[in-house]
């Protein structure tokens, strides 16, 4: 009787757990994103954040789920593997750094390629650009015209692009794909609790509706 009270009391209590990759080049802010949220969502003491180096996973209790980070190293070095991760993803974080314009096209690359990778058709893509409290960085709508810039210097869309959600979402129709329900947006990101609290709500929303949810 106890271990049927015991496996019905576990049932009832089970969270449910979403993997979310974070990924972008090195020194995006990845890390210190991750570890600011794991201060919030759990009280732990964050760790200084350095280059990550592999890895670094971090369990976040959001709501009635538990999101769990997956925060790849972001060097060259370690970029090659991240594909190795995303057929187990409900969700991707991907970061840009607000301050770095000079790999502004790098980055832009790489979310063309996580755009049209088979392990990843359907999965919730989030582009959140940080380090907004430094003056002169690039805001959300400087980054979706340089991107929208990058697009139309080496294709010719069929219609104009005016923001990132539109651009995946024309893609998709362009290549006769079906109806892709992801959910691009880009994220003007800090470190402070309120921008944190704001990607991960956001963020909470969309791997609800993850093909792999």
């Amino acid at each position: 009787m106890y271990h049927l009270l015991r496996g019905l009391y576990d049932e009832l209590t089970r969270q449910t757990e979403y993997s979310i990759l974070v990924i972008g080049l090195n020194d995006s802010g990845k890390t210190s994103f991750v570890e600011h949220a794991k201060e919030i969502y759990t009280g732990k003491p964050r760790f200084a954040s350095g280059p990550t180096i592999g890895q670094n996973v971090v369990k976040l209790p959001v709501s009635n789920t538990i999101l769990q980070f997956w925060d790849l190293g972001g060097s060259s070095s370690f970029t090659s593997l991240w594909d190795k991760y995303y057929s187990d993803a409900q969700a991707v974080l991907f970061f840009i750094d607000g301050t770095d314009e000079h790999r502004l096209k790098e980055s832009w690359e790489v979310f063309e390629s996580l755009k049209v990778h088979q392990d990843l058709q359907g999965i919730p893509i989030m582009v959140c650009v940080t380090k907004q409290d430094i003056e002169g960085a690039l805001s959300a709508s400087d980054i979706e015209a340089r991107f929208t810039e990058f697009s139309n210097s080496t294709s010719t869309p069929s219609i104009p692009y005016t923001t990132l959600t539109e651009r995946l979402e024309a893609a998709q129709l362009s290549e006769d794909a079906p109806d892709d329900k992801r959910n691009l947006v880009v994220n003007l990101t800090t470190t402070d609790e309120n921008s944190v609290k704001g990607v991960i709500d956001a963020l909470f929303v969309r791997v609800q509706t993850s093909p792999r949810g």
